[in-house]
């Protein structure tokens, strides 16, 4: 049997508690907290505003330009690769320019091209926020690009 003073004791000490988790929360909020923070995590969705017209760079193709400007599309399905490898190991070391990154992918098409790979190039699906909603239909345009050399 609970008493009425074991009552408001356990009231305070779960509103303590409630109240400690929201403040945490909202320090985590204004610093990223990294891996470290979880489960209380920033939420950076909310970080930076979009506007009408913006394109969207959430899902890149990397291509590979051959010498006779021909472009090959480097598929993280021929790769053996789901979304984020592909993302971490092909879309972001082009964005950085990293080819110590992209060493094994290179080597992969210069030798199925036959040594011709002279760029490597990321394009975006062709879609940009709108008003109403995403505008689809757009030519797609190349977010990044690297020039690159067959050893």
């Amino acid at each position: 049997m609970i008493t009425s003073s074991g009552n408001a004791l356990a009231r305070l000490f779960i509103s303590v508690v409630i109240a400690g988790i929201l403040s945490v929360q909202a320090v985590a909020g204004f610093v990223d907290t990294g891996r470290w923070g979880w489960p209380l995590l920033a939420y950076p969705m909310y970080r930076t505003a979009h506007y009408d017209g913006e394109r969207l760079h959430d899902d890149l193709t990397a291509y590979a330009t051959l010498a006779d400007s021909t472009r090959v599309a480097i598929n993280r399905n021929a790769l053996n690769m789901d979304f984020w490898l592909y993302w971490y190991n092909v879309v972001t070391p082009i964005q950085h320019a990293r080819l110590d990154l992209l060493e094994p992918v290179l080597r992969r098409y210069c030798e199925e091209s036959g040594n011709k790979v002279i760029k490597l190039h990321l394009e975006d699906r062709g879609v940009a926020i709108g008003r109403d909603g995403p505008v689809e239909g757009l030519p797609p345009e190349v977010v990044a690009e690297m020039d690159v050399t067959c050893q």
